[in-house]
């Protein structure tokens, strides 16, 4: 049994082309989730770009091998926020698609499910790439610092 307010309402009578419409109710848990995808990109854009810019900092101002590869470490990490915050923004707007239209709910959900799948599974993949790298990178300049 679905909860109160959920589904069709009484005397529902499908949209055009017989899909189904997202009534209010459900359009403001859709909407919430679209602006939070949204909110989350923006952050994790600007998460990334601190993070790029204090890794650049720490190579410059430390200035000797350790500080290269910390600061280079930093830097590549930076890539996961910023490009996983790009996916979270584009799925963020196309469940808002979901509330800001009539009669293509299902088929803009389904845009909406797929964009947040992808923004999921860039940013474990990513992350996985950065830490990779980011330990490579800097396991090569320690020991080329060490000999």
């Amino acid at each position: 049994m679905q909860p109160q307010g959920w589904g069709p309402q009484p005397g529902y009578a499908p949209a055009a082309g017989g899909s189904y419409e997202f009534n209010q109710l459900e359009n403001g848990v859709i909407g919430r989730l679209g602006g939070r995808a949204r909110t989350w990109g923006v952050c994790s854009i600007v998460i990334g770009a601190i993070m790029l810019i204090l890794g650049v900092v720490v190579m410059i101002a430390v200035g000797n091998d350790m500080g290269l590869a910390v600061g280079s470490v930093v830097a590549i990490a930076a890539l996961q926020p910023m490009v996983s915050g790009g996916f979270y923004l584009a799925a963020g707007t196309a469940f808002n698609n979901v509330v800001n239209t009539q009669g293509n709910d299902i088929p803009h959900m389904m845009d909406a499910m797929r964009k947040l799948t992808n923004a999921v599974r860039i940013e474990g993949i990513v992350a996985i790439v950065t830490i990779v790298a980011g330990v490579v990178l800097g396991a090569v300049v320690f020991a080329a610092s060490q000999g």
